[in-house]
């Protein structure tokens, strides 16, 4: 049974509450209001949905509403200018996964709930065969909206009704008979209502009376048929029926009800089968055209009343057996309501037909609420101090306003005030309250211990022998322990009383040394070693009482910052050996009294208080506090406090009152003020479902785009900045969910109450967010949302620019070398021909000139001074042509390579030293063909070396030489020593021969070095890096 026993839980109902004529009904309080001050867009809602996100929709006279339980959102057809204009809308229906279909005064729309886009169904042709032209407005007034079973959409006008397809392709227009002239003498309404009854069935009440449509291959013609002259006639009876006396449901039953007859009635469309039950209301002036059946669950349903007010029906068919029930009882008497729908999480919500929207709280309808009558003694503090049940009645004791006798059954409520003596005022300050023997109750007041009969609403002095002190000091605190043994402390510093149930005896322990060791206790709590342990007025330490022992000892706490004074207020002692109290100054305090270490119950344990009114540790373990108007519970499987608030909307300061549990009702009582709070804890520990985060917003530099159905989102390298809203659907309490997001792979940040995240200048390459949410106070729930955003590198970082670089590169690179290339070969073709040139030109002249002298010498021998001068024209032919074939060799390309200058240089200088008597000794390398010199490098190579040869000839006095040649990892190393008489390099100075040497070799950046003593020759090296 869907939401069964949610529902009633939500009306504050049970069962057998139902027929208990005495039955309370729930605070007006718990029904909250919502209107254009909370966000929404129209005064009043025409219709309500719960989509399978948990999202509420909502109908207006001015758009379409969402609420998620946080705040209402607004949304329009129109855009531009055209967004204030205003739209009624008048019912909204699912048709697919993310798409609304609403009916408006404008047209027929088709909402996407996931981009927020409107689509309009076009009707715009049909006017035109319409007859009668001024009628062609209405046409555009979808008024009823209605899906049946076989999908078709059902769409009525004014004057007209269109069936449309599950494509939204309209199939067949069913026209009125409407002429020109009723616009002027009618209020024009074809279409009254359309209710699907099952696959084959639906029915329509066309110009106010109800037809049949047969969904079946027969109605090969597509009309309606008049219920009278339908099939078999069972649906004959609806031609009396007024259309707002007649609803489906469960898609077989017809609920309807006959004017002037005081029966509600059911029908099973498919068996024939009616049932019915009486029906007060029919004639009430309540009961009229507006009121409105709402189904809640699949048993109950929800009669809003035309004035006011609604009523149940229950509905059962089992074994064949169709019943229908009306509960009289009206539910919320003083508001107007409409159509009323429960949502997902149990709570109840209904538009309001003169305005608003109305909530019932699912969690709020679990506090049962009595309000005390006005005090009796004016100009007093008044507050609730105790509870104890006695029979079948529940007994309030009152800070200064004494005893109220209350029965929940029925709600009544009697005040009695203790008469006994003079100072009512005292003897009235009730503490608390003990249950007694037969009709007895004992009550320790202000002033003294009473006893209270309960059959003759008596009061009296504690009886036999007991001490005085009992009589006339404050009793602030009664305690039973598991023995029997009641122990009652006394006020004005005079200790603690032991009354023993087992012998009627009373033991007085004063404030004394060796006795009580403080003024007096105010909080007792028993161990399960059956220790006692007491908190005292005026200390900051516990008090135990050893059973075995039979004395009190005193148990220091050791809390920092604990203060020379506390203020206690509750002990507890729960299975662990765990005492839990508070103060003023540290709020609740965890001490365990085995190992002696407390934990300060602070926000990360879901508390924050500095004052408790009462501690209970149920069955299960559980530990429940209470605080001025909020209420909460330890919860050991999140180890933290779960809160509850008894008046969430109210500004109530006022301390509430102690914990005390009804075996009896298994309902726990606390107060909050002249207010009697009773709930059940089980009904309280409902497990909500997980709830889901959805994404209902994103921005990409601060401009709206559509949330990607993948939730896989595509962005350039220059659109880094993104703003993701989200949502924890919550309709209880979603104002206080809790987010937090991470990335894929990182920890989760917890963001509070904020429900939007902006990422800024992110950088390119992918990122994985994941958000969730928390209800207040519960755990993270494990249903999370994500996205996965790619923002992709600018062109320039990309591989394909690098390639495309690269390419580019090689290219110029290519460009570059065959330019290059030819260039050196334009070079090299130049120095040959230059050399070709100067051998064949140049040379050949030489040698003639070298040829003619020597003729004009053998002619000239009678001339003396002429042959002379032709000798050294011949001489100097000679030099100029071994010139010139040095240069030809030093520009020729072909003699590039090291291999053929390196043999050359040495030959040509043992040639040279041989004519001096020096004995050269040479070793060479190979070197690679493809180690070349430049033609400059090649000349001032070759000039060093003839440079350095020429030195040994003109100034070593040598007999030997040696060159060597190495070449090794692209370096070439050129020794030249002599034996010769050498030099200091200290004292001579530098000659032109070794300065031009040493500037050559700098202007290439070679290594040149060289080494000389006096009488052991000379030694010059030089090193060439080969690029």
């Amino acid at each position: 049974m869907k939401k069964y026993f949610t529902f009633l839980l939500l009306l504050g109902l049970t069962l057998p509450a139902v027929f208990n004529p005495g039955f309370c009904q729930p605070n007006l309080q718990h029904l909250e209001y919502f209107d254009r001050h909370q966000g929404l867009s129209g005064a009043k809602v025409t219709d309500i949905f719960q989509d399978d996100k948990g999202f509420l929709w909502l109908t207006t006279t001015h758009g379409l509403n969402r609420y998620d339980g946080s705040e209402f959102l607004s949304f329009s057809p129109y855009r531009g200018e055209e967004s204030q204009r205003p739209i009624l809308m008048y019912r909204l229906i699912p048709h697919g996964p993310n798409r609304l279909l609403i009916g408006t005064n404008d047209g027929l729309f088709l909402f996407n709930t996931q981009d927020y886009t409107f689509r309009k169904i076009d009707f715009s042709d049909i006017g035109k065969s319409l007859s009668e032209p001024g009628l062609r407005k209405y046409l555009s007034i979808i008024a009823r909206l209605e899906k049946d079973s076989s999908g078709n959409i059902w769409a009525g006008t004014p004057v007209s009704l269109y069936r449309l397809d599950s494509a939204l392709r309209l199939r067949k227009v069913f026209w009125s008979d409407y002429k020109q002239k009723d616009l002027y003498s009618k209020r024009l309404n074809y279409v009254f209502k359309v209710l699907p009854v099952n696959k084959k069935l639906l029915l329509a009440w066309l110009d106010n009376k109800a037809h049949v449509w047969n969904n079946s291959k027969d109605n090969t013609k597509e009309t309606f048929i008049p219920v009278e002259h339908w099939g078999d006639g069972r649906l004959g009876f609806l031609k009396d029926i007024h259309y707002p006396d007649c609803y489906g449901f469960k898609n077989r039953y017809l609920i309807y009800f006959r004017r002037n007859v005081d029966s509600l009635f059911i029908f099973d469309v498919p068996t024939g089968r009616k049932a019915s039950c009486y029906f007060q209301y029919m004639n009430d002036r309540d009961f009229d055209w507006q009121h409105v059946i709402s189904v809640l669950s699949d048993e109950w349903l929800a009669l809003s009343l035309e004035n006011n007010a609604l009523t149940l029906i229950h509905v059962s068919d089992k074994n064949n057996l169709l019943s229908v029930k009306h509960f009289p009882e009206r539910i919320f008497p003083e508001y107007n309501l409409g159509k009323i729908i429960t949502d997902s999480e149990g709570n109840l919500w209904a538009t309001g037909k003169k305005g608003g929207l109305f909530k019932v709280a699912f969690q709020r309808q679990k506090f049962n609420i009595t309000d005390l009558p006005e005090p009796k003694i004016p100009d007093h503090a008044f507050r609730i101090s105790s509870f104890l049940r006695k029979g079948d009645k529940i007994f309030v004791g009152m800070y200064g306003e004494g005893l109220f006798e209350w029965d929940p059954e029925i709600g009544s409520i009697n005040h009695h005030l203790n008469r006994y003596r003079s100072g009512i005022a005292k003897i009235n300050t009730i503490w608390n309250l003990r249950n007694g023997k037969g009709d007895t109750i004992w009550v320790g007041t202000q002033s003294g211990m009473f006893w209270y009969h309960t059959k003759k609403k008596t009061f009296g002095l504690t009886p036999g022998n007991h001490p005085e002190e009992l009589d006339v000091l404050p009793i602030p605190v009664q305690f039973t322990d598991s023995h029997g043994d009641v122990w009652m402390g006394l006020g004005m510093g005079s200790g603690v009383v032991r009354y023993k149930t087992s012998t009627r005896t009373y033991t007085h322990f004063r404030n004394s040394a060796g006795e009580y060791p403080y003024r007096y206790p105010v909080a007792v709590a028993e161990d399960r070693r059956s220790d006692i342990w007491f908190l005292s007025d005026n200390s900051t330490n516990l008090v135990k009482w050893d059973r075995k022992a039979k004395r009190f000892t005193i148990v220091p706490l050791n809390i920092p910052h604990f203060g020379d004074k506390i203020s206690w207020t509750v002990l507890l002692i729960d299975n662990e050996d765990n005492a839990w109290f508070c103060t003023q100054s540290l709020g609740l305090i965890c001490y365990n009294l085995t190992n002696h270490t407390y934990k300060l119950m602070k926000k990360e344990y879901g508390i924050n208080i500095d004052f408790l009114s009462g501690l209970y540790l149920d069955r299960e373990k559980r530990i429940w506090a209470v605080s001025n108007s909020e209420l909460y519970y330890f919860d050991r499987d999140i180890n933290r406090f779960v809160n509850y608030s008894f008046e969430p909307d109210a500004r109530i300061m006022e301390k509430s009152g102690p914990f005390y549990y009804d075996s009896v009702s298994k309902k726990l009582y606390t107060s909050l003020f002249r207010k009697i709070i009773s709930f059940n804890p089980k009904s309280l520990m409902r497990v909500r479902p997980p709830m889901d985060v959805v994404l209902t917003g994103l921005m990409v530099m601060d401009k709206e785009v559509s949330i990607p159905s993948d939730r896989k989102l595509h962005l350039r390298w220059d659109q880094n900045d993104i703003t993701l809203s989200f949502s924890g659907i919550n309709l209880s309490d979603g104002k206080q969910n809790q987010y937090s997001y991470k990335f894929k792979g990182g920890n989760w940040i917890n963001i509070g109450l904020q429900r939007q995240v902006r990422f800024a200048s992110l950088s390119p390459g992918t990122y994985d967010i994941m958000i969730r949410a928390a209800r207040s106070n519960e755990d993270w729930s494990t249903h999370t949302e994500s996205l996965r955003i790619v923002i992709a590198p600018p062109f320039t970082s990309t591989v394909w620019f690098i390639l495309i670089c690269l390419l580019l590169s090689g290219v110029l690179i290519y460009v570059w070398y065959r330019y290059r290339l030819n260039q050196i070969l334009k070079v090299q073709k130049i120095r040959a021909n230059i050399s070709q040139d100067l051998h064949d030109e140049l040379g050949s002249k030489l040698t003639s000139i070298g040829y003619l002298s020597l003729i004009a010498q053998d002619k000239s021998e009678a001339d003396p001074k002429l042959a002379e001068v032709l000798r050294k024209i011949n001489e100097s032919s000679v030099e100029a042509s071994s010139s010139m074939r040095e240069i030809i060799w030093d520009i020729n390309p072909d003699l590039d390579n090291l291999n053929l200058l390196i043999p050359r240089l040495i030959q040509n200088a043992a040639s040279i030293l041989e004519l001096r008597g020096i004995i050269l000794h040479s070793q060479a390398d190979t070197i690679p063909a493809s180690v070349k010199l430049s033609l400059y490098k090649r000349r001032d190579f070759k000039m060093i070396f003839m440079e350095s040869v020429n030195n040994i000839i003109k100034h070593s006095g040598a007999t030997r030489a040696w060159i060597s040649v190495k070449y090794a990892k692209k370096m070439i190393h050129l020794t030249i020593e002599d034996d010769g008489k050498g030099f200091d390099t200290g004292k001579c100075g530098v000659g032109n021969g070794l300065k031009n040497i040493s500037a050559r070799a700098a202007a290439h950046r070679w290594k040149l070095n060289y080494t000389s003593a006096e009488g052991k020759g000379t030694v010059l090296s030089l090193t060439l890096k080969i690029t």
